[in-house]
């Protein structure tokens, strides 16, 4: 198996620097970058610093079997340099797959129809409006290259009802649910651990904004959460043990690399998707 390549984020083969940079949630939608100002990006490789071209990412990817293109939520740089980023990889690699952090599993019959040609894309809009955690929008030019080369689009997160009922029931109460709806979502064998878990305590405890998380240093005294924010930490982690199945699930059925387009805190430093992995 060939080994895995982190875009766009801190513990990347090859990182985007203006995606990553911290900046606040934007207050109106911006005007998406034309793709002259995407090619202009600076591109420098995660370990050694230098810089790199995109054909350089490009390449990276030929020895890859997964991609994880880590984004900033509502960075207007992000997904549209994913979205070129994928576009250009399907040319090199026509047995890809694409996963979505944000489209949830119960989705998945709704994208299947656009896909297959059975409705438009406001039909697909309207009947996922009604869907928690499932935002198309952002994503269509992402869906729209893998539809137009025959790439599968797998919704690839938990439905929000499991996870709110990790988080208030626990997995127990998961594991004890049908056949039907236990598909819907992948219990991880271990919860992750590390920075990422601390980094979370601390941001759900108020020290520190996700971005600031990234970055915590866990050297010193361990810090001890409430029980709130654990149980919160264990509906985190089953939408990382239910993106890194969907992942793993189409590598076995033969794509190859798979692409999993999710938010940055999940992969950065080791997070706990990759943990999962």
């Amino acid at each position: 198996m060939k080994s895995p390549l982190f875009v766009l984020s801190a513990a990347s083969c090859l990182l985007l620097a203006t995606s990553c940079a911290s900046i606040a949630p934007v207050s109106h939608q911006p005007e998406p970058p034309t793709d002259a100002q995407l090619e202009a990006l600076p591109i420098f490789d995660g370990h050694s610093a230098a810089a790199a071209s995109f054909d350089d990412l490009l390449a990276a990817i030929d020895g890859a079997d997964l991609v994880v293109l880590g984004e900033l939520h509502q960075h207007p740089v992000g997904l549209p340099f994913d979205a070129k980023l994928f576009t250009a990889s399907l040319q090199r690699h026509p047995n890809a797959a694409l996963c979505l952090e944000f489209l949830t599993r119960d989705a998945q019959h709704i994208l299947d129809a656009y896909t297959q040609g059975l409705i438009d894309w406001d039909a697909l809009t309207e009947a996922m409006d009604g869907i928690p955690g499932s935002t198309p929008e952002p994503h269509r030019p992402l869906i729209e290259a893998a539809m137009a080369s025959g790439v599968p689009v797998i919704a690839a997160n938990a439905p929000r009802l499991y996870t709110r009922a990790a988080k208030l029931k626990g997995f127990d109460a998961l594991r004890a649910l049908s056949d039907e709806q236990q598909r819907l979502f992948d219990i991880p064998s271990e919860l992750p651990a590390g920075p990422y878990r601390d980094g979370f305590y601390r941001m759900m405890s108020g020290g520190h904004t996700e971005a600031a998380a990234d970055q915590t240093d866990t050297g010193g005294e361990p810090f001890e959460p409430s029980q709130s924010v654990k149980d919160k930490f264990r509906a985190q982690a089953l939408w990382d043990g239910t993106m890194s199945a969907s992942v793993a699930r189409a590598y076995e059925a033969g794509h190859s690399p798979v692409f999993l387009v999710i938010g940055s805190y999940h992969c950065n430093n080791d997070g706990g998707t990759v943990q999962v992995l």
